[in-house]
Parts: structure tokens; sequence; C-alpha cells
């Protein structure tokens, strides 16, 4: 059973959204070699245009974090050296410069976890096909980075959730500061250590974490930044996530009919929820 198209169903209606899983895999089977980024295109038929959505997963395990690690590890390093030194912001034009050279010193190994490289050649093809009127790049954490790369080097927009950041270690990634400030938009939730990570563009916006304090590292959950959009900008008519009063300690949305919310929400279970991976758990 396709999760993915399931959620899609319950929040656009039937059939609105496609998870175009097909065409994922036939890319992917089509190289040469294996890929080890997990990633998902969503198409949009019922608007005006045809709109596409490439989706890039999150970090989800030791080798995913071990590669946001050894992507931004020159940059988190620069922003540690910069914070200590006397003038530090002086230096960022010559700091991101380091971080090039050292880019070259270790092109092979990261050349090995260049997901975005990946996921760059992923658009190029769609944008070959000539099918699609717009595309746009999303992702969470280390999807978010990728997404904010991608974007910026095809010439899309994206839009991260608690993605690190690629404006000192934009000559690393072959892209420009004009095109990250022009083409990407981050969400940044408080106490969320991980969008810090390299400095942050012009368009971003914060958000809240309402989180145990002791609990920082859940301000990085997906759902929790899901809930914090849905309670502060609305659902557009769309219903709110159980999680999020259940789970999570947001309060319930007043009813607009006459069933409640806790009716609504009787068959709520709470260990199926949306991970990180944008696929129920439980």
């Amino acid at each position: 059973k396709n999760i993915t198209q399931t959620h899609l169903d319950d929040w656009f209606g039937s059939g609105k959204a496609v998870d175009e899983k097909d065409i994922v895999e036939n890319y992917k089977n089509s190289l040469p070699g294996s890929t080890l980024v997990s990633m998902k295109f969503i198409t949009f038929s019922n608007l005006s245009e045809k709109v596409g959505i490439v989706s890039v997963r999150g970090t989800s395990d030791p080798w995913d974090a071990i590669t946001d690690l050894q992507i931004w590890s020159p940059a988190i390093l620069s922003q540690w050296v910069r914070a200590i030194i006397p003038l530090g912001s002086v230096w960022t034009p010559v700091l991101s410069r380091i971080i090039y050279l050292i880019s070259l010193i270790e092109s092979d190994d990261l050349e090995d976890v260049s997901y975005y490289n990946q996921v760059t050649e992923f658009i190029k093809y769609l944008q070959s096909t000539e099918n699609y009127s717009s595309l746009e790049v999303t992702g969470h954490s280390l999807g978010g980075g990728i997404a904010i790369i991608s974007a910026a080097k095809t010439g899309i927009h994206a839009v991260a959730l608690s993605g690190p950041n690629a404006v000192l270690s934009h000559e690393a990634f072959g892209i420009t500061t004009e095109d990250i400030s022009r083409l990407t938009f981050n969400i940044i939730p408080d106490r969320d250590v991980v969008p810090r990570f390299d400095d942050v563009s012009t368009l971003f916006q914060n958000i809240r974490c309402l989180a145990p304090k002791n609990e920082f590292w859940d301000c990085h959950s997906s759902l929790r930044s899901l809930c914090e959009v849905i309670y502060s900008c609305g659902t557009q008519s769309r219903p709110a996530l159980c999680e999020c009063s259940k789970s999570l300690g947001y309060e319930e949305p007043k009813p607009r009919g006459t069933r409640t919310f806790s009716d609504a929400c009787d068959n709520y279970d709470p260990n199926y929820v949306f991970d990180d991976k944008g696929v129920s758990a439980g």
C-alpha cells in the first residue's frame, strides 16, 4: 500500500496530488550505479499549470548524520573560529574561500556523499522532459540542505524545513550567494541546531518550538514544526492533525460543525504518527 498517496489524498483530496513513484524508480534504474538518496516526486494536475515538487528525505539514520557532518563540517568549524577571533565577521569572505579549498582536498570523499548532485541531476532530467510548467524542491534536515543546494544549481525554488544552509559553503557547492538568496527559503525552529549550520541566507522564517527545554532535539522534529505552522498560519480549510493536540500539547481547534475535535480523533493512535521520513510509524 502506498502510504504517501493515502496521506496526499487525505490532505489534498482524492487524486489531486499524485506520488509519482514510478518516475523516480525508472530514473534511478536508468543510472549506471546505485543512489543512496531517498526522494519523492509529487505532481499536482488539478491546477491551471502542472506543478511538480521533489521532496528529499531528511536525516533518518547514523549514516545520514555522518553525511551531514561530512558535507557541512568545514562550515561549522569556520563558524566556530569566526565566533572566537576578534572582528570575526571581517573574515567571512576568507572563510568561504578556505571552505572551498578544503572541499578540493576532500573532493573524492565528498563525491561519495554528495546527495545534492544526485537530486540536481534528477531535477535536470525533469526539466528536460518539458512536462511541467513549474518545478520546486523541498526537504527536511539533510533533505532541506540538499534542496537549497539543488535549487541554486538548477534555478528552481526551494523550501527547506530545518535545513543546513549554504552561504559560507557556496563556492564548495558550485553555487552563488545571489541564487541562494533569490531561490531558497528556510524554516528555522527555535532551539534547533541543524538549520544554524552554515550562515542563514536572506529568506527564512523563525518559528516557535514548544518542546520542553530539556528536550531541545525535539525542536528538529518535522511533525512538531508542521503543527507549529498549522497552528500559526491555519490549515486552509483542511482538518488539523490529531497528533498536534493529542501528542504535542497544542490547543484543540474549535469545531465549525457539530462534531468536536475529540470525536474526530476518537480512533487516534499515539503510536501511529508521521515520522521524519514522511511515512507513518507504528
